[in-house]
């Protein structure tokens, strides 16, 4: 049986406009319709009876795209304030090989592939709510449970060069995995090559944020994948390696910004793009109309 909680949120700063996105993930182990929904081999769901829903996705529609992130260095920075373990139930990994125990977390950044590519998918949740990478087969975890319905600031980046994951949770580094090769190559999505053995082509060209992008068995509790719930602000995505520091304003733009949201400028079912290369996001509405602009600000 689908089950969705109360919306409660706890104190929180109201911008006055929009200014954060809130998503109301699934629990229960079905999609909305109540068909559990198993995805092998490549397979996907498809659009319609709310399946794929309660998330943004943006197009990667080119393998030189700005925002199809993966060949060199990369940052992603995200305001997170996730709700209390009552919702977000993926429960805590470890370090170390495999990447299950990230793609069992409350998954709230997906650029994941079907079939599994080494190297090409990755993702972030919060597993335990810690901040979880998964990703070139292993599993990298923080160590702050930030399930508290306040804001955080979460940097996850990629250092192409000695190959390493480092997360950073509200200015303070909480893990370093360095692999070497491992964590190198080229992780772009290719366009061309959607996959040979029954291809997710309805979600595979997307990068995506507040849920598992395929709602590949999106149970809560004891399955994989399951769905953000809270709220999200202020995304920046960019090709460089950020410095350790918490914004107290907007996120600037600059030359190494390959996307950013703008929340504050975005209407309807569409998030802008402010990065000046064109890739808007689209919200794609559950029947209960979420993903929601809010007025909940970190700033």
């Amino acid at each position: 049986m689908l089950y969705r909680g109360p919306i409660a949120p706890g104190p929180a700063t109201s911008g006055g406009g929009n200014t954060s996105l809130e998503f109301n993930g699934l629990l229960g182990g079905a999609n909305e319709n109540g068909t559990t929904l198993v995805a092998t081999l490549g397979g996907d769901v498809t659009l319609g009876a709310d399946n794929i829903t309660d998330r943004v996705r943006v197009e990667l529609t080119s393998l030189t795209q700005a925002a199809n992130i993966g060949n060199g260095d990369f940052t992603i920075e995200i305001w997170l304030r996730p709700r209390s373990s009552t919702y977000n139930q993926g429960p805590a990994t470890t370090t170390g090989s495999g990447t299950a125990g990230g793609t069992s977390g409350n998954v709230f950044f997906d650029r994941d592939y079907l079939p599994s590519t080494s190297g090409i998918g990755f993702g972030l949740s919060l597993a335990g709510g810690r901040v979880t990478w998964w990703g070139g087969g292993r599993t990298v975890t923080g160590t702050t449970d930030i399930r508290d319905d306040q804001w955080h600031f979460v940097q996850v980046l990629r250092d192409a060069t000695n190959g390493t994951i480092t997360i950073r949770v509200d200015g303070t580094q909480e893990a370093s995995d360095n692999q070497g090769s491992t964590y190198q190559g080229d992780w772009r999505y290719d366009p061309a090559s959607p996959g040979t053995t029954g291809p997710a082509t309805y979600s595979n060209p997307y990068m995506v944020f507040g849920a598992e992008k395929h709602d590949y068995d999106p149970g809560s509790t004891s399955s994989d994948n399951p769905s953000y719930h809270g709220y999200i602000a202020d995304i920046r995505i960019s090709n460089n390696l950020r410095s350790n520091s918490v914004p107290t304003s907007e996120l600037t733009i600059d030359s190494n910004t390959v996307w950013a949201s703008d929340i504050p400028n975005s209407s309807g079912t569409t998030l802008n793009d402010r990065s000046g290369n064109s890739a808007n996001g689209v919200l794609e509405l559950s029947s209960e109309s979420f993903p929601k602009f809010s007025s909940l600000t970190p700033y």
